[in-house]
């Protein structure tokens, strides 16, 4: 070993190409671990978590259907009014999953009348396959358009 040490510091091409082959090595296992995967060179294996373990991660965004209900921008209803709009995973998961929705995209009031415009946007009725985006407003609140982003986490 130390003949092949030595050969190495004698040779200034073998200590270039040796070095990259470590930087190579080295970059290719952290992006490995970095996106969870399972890195096999030759027999040792190195990995992020053990496949029981690992996440799945969706996420997306959703508008207000065009065809929504006119009590959303009509401004004479003065209780809760609102519509679930369905989303379906591109692949389902396996055991449980986690979802958060926030705001993205907001058009209420008239432009005409100083009122207080009110919107909520959440998840409901959440399962391995899907869940709805309910978007709500209330009192004399004009609802025009809305979207919304959302991320899903499970297993």
């Amino acid at each position: 070993m130390t003949e092949f040490f030595h050969w190495l510091s004698v040779n200034p091409m073998a200590t270039v190409f040796f070095g990259l082959v470590a930087v190579i090595f080295v970059v290719l296992c952290v992006a490995g671990f970095l996106q969870g995967r399972e890195i096999a060179f030759w027999p040792p294996r190195v990995s992020q978590k053990p496949e029981a373990f690992r996440r799945m991660v969706q996420i997306g965004d959703v508008h207000l259907p065009r065809d929504k209900p006119e009590e959303l921008y009509d401004g004479t209803y003065k209780g809760r009014r609102g519509v679930h709009v369905p989303v379906v995973f591109e692949f389902p998961f396996r055991k449980y999953v986690k979802v958060t929705v926030s705001l993205q995209l907001i058009d209420v009031g008239d432009g005409l009348t100083p009122n207080i415009n009110r919107v909520f946007v959440g998840s409901a009725n959440i399962n391995l396959k899907g869940f709805d985006v309910y978007f709500e407003t209330w009192e004399d609140s004009k609802l025009w358009n809305a979207a919304a982003s959302w991320i899903a986490v499970g297993e």
